[in-house]
């Protein structure tokens, strides 16, 4: 046998070039075989040139990792991550809770407690400060003669002026609170329920949230001027809506325990004791004056 200087690889002693890598074995001595004759010697396989530079690897029944063994680098797990797109939050929220809202007055929409209560809050600032406006404006046209010759009636006459508005603020503000009380109580008679109050009021304020539309074009307009008919119509409707609010939210859309009309008869004489309210204030606010 020949054995290769280059690889160490047994070879015959007529091969003259090594199958594994090629070496000259012309001039190698021939060695002695140890091999017992009976034992039929293994072929050695030629190996690729690639195979040749790797070391050889041998069996590692105990799956312990071998120091000598060249590990092919695995790929790194891709690092992408799927996130959730984020949630709306704060005004978003509440401006998302609004749209719905205009699209379906009386459904059932995830909200914030004081959503509905603000907005209706909102509204009647908004009404009532577009009053005062347009009688602050009305009020300077009649005395801007005897403002010039008496100053102190121009002043009077704009102090009251902001006297009504105040008490026209407070009269919208409990005639509105007295209309929810009385849906409130004619939905726990028909349902026999016992719903909170300011439940009653976010669902009123939601389904009347068209108001709000409404209240933010009056208090424009009273502040441009020349539109107070227009105004007038905007607050007749603003009324219908609230009113027709508190129907919808104090009969509901349940089967209820009770006659319907019985309920309606009880809504009606809360609804008209929050206009003898309102109307009790304005007559107050308007004696004031002195008109």
């Amino acid at each position: 046998m020949k054995k290769c200087p280059n690889c160490g690889s047994l070879m015959d002693a007529s091969v003259n070039f090594c199958t594994s890598c090629g070496a000259d074995l012309r001039q190698i001595p021939v060695e002695n075989s140890q091999q017992n004759p009976a034992q039929n010697p293994q072929p050695v396989q030629p190996t690729s040139p690639a195979q040749q530079a790797a070391p050889v690897q041998h069996e590692n029944p105990t799956n312990v990792p071998n120091p000598n063994l060249q590990q092919t680098p695995q790929p790194a797990p891709s690092r992408t991550q799927t996130t959730a797109p984020a949630q709306p939050s704060g005004f978003a929220l509440y401006w998302d809770w609004l749209v719905a809202s205009w699209k379906t007055p009386t459904a059932a929409l995830s909200k914030e407690k004081w959503y509905g209560a603000v907005n209706i809050l909102a509204e009647i600032l908004l009404v009532a400060i577009a009053c005062w406006e347009m009688m602050q404006k009305g009020v300077s046209s009649v005395t801007s003669g005897i403002g010039s010759l008496i100053p102190q009636v121009s002043s009077y006459a704009s102090q009251q002026v902001q006297n009504v508005g105040v008490q026209l603020f407070f009269a919208l503000l409990i005639a509105s609170l007295v209309m929810i009380l009385g849906a409130w109580a004619t939905h726990a008679f028909l349902f026999a329920d016992h719903s909170s109050f300011i439940d009653q009021i976010n669902d009123i304020g939601q389904a009347s949230n068209y108001n709000l539309i409404m209240a933010v074009v009056v208090f424009v307009l009273a502040f441009i001027g020349g539109a107070n008919g227009f105004i007038g119509f905007l607050m007749l409707a603003m009324n219908i809506v609230f009113l027709a609010s508190v129907i919808a939210s104090a009969m509901g859309n349940k089967t209820a325990k009770r006659d319907r009309l019985f309920g309606a008869l009880i809504l009606l004489v809360i609804i008209l004791a929050a206009v003898l309210i309102f109307a009790g204030i304005g007559a107050n606010a308007v004696k004031s004056v002195g008109i």
